[in-house]
Parts: structure tokens; C-alpha cells; sequence
């Protein structure tokens, strides 16, 4: 996969990344190198498909995650509401 690239620093927090020609309207980046065209090596596909589906599974158990503690909040705010009908 060829990609034309260059160098650009973030002025604020100075840090230099390599990007594409989009970054050359930003106010916060500056070009710092010419541009090259680099051809990266593919990787596997066999290789490629299981980084996806595990980068898949691990959002899915985040949001999983996220499900439960929203659902036990829901669940906690419910029985104290139902504890203060019952102290009356």
C-alpha cells in the first residue's frame, strides 16, 4: 500500500507525527519535512482479521461492562426509592 506522507509538528504541544496532505490547512500543525511517497508491506490478512475481531471483542466487552454498572445504578436508585415509599 503506497502513501504520500510528510512530517508535521502540533505547535502547542509540539509533538511530530506523519500524515497525509489533510493536515496541511490545519492552524495547529506544521509541515516540517518534504513529502514522500512510502509503500508499506501488507501485513497477512489472517493477521489483519484477527487484530479486528479482537479489537471487536474488546469494545464489546467494555460496552458490556458499561451496560452492567448503568443497569446496578438503575437498579440501586430504584431500591432506594422504594425504601423511602416503605419508611412512611
Amino acid at each position: 500500500m503506497k502513501q504520500r506522507l510528510a512530517l508535521f509538528k502540533n505547535v502547542e504541544w509540539g509533538y511530530v507525527f506523519a500524515s497525509e496532505e489533510s493536515r496541511e490547512d490545519a492552524d495547529d500543525y506544521v509541515r516540517i519535512t518534504e513529502y514522500i511517497e512510502v509503500d508499506f508491506p501488507d501485513l497477512p490478512l489472517c493477521m489483519v482479521v484477527n487484530s479486528q475481531i479482537d479489537a471487536l471483542d474488546k469494545a464489546a466487552e467494555e460496552l458490556g461492562k458499561k451496560y452492567m454498572e448503568g443497569l446496578e445504578s438503575i437498579k440501586q436508585k430504584k431500591a432506594e426509592l422504594l425504601s423511602l415509599t416503605v419508611q412512611k
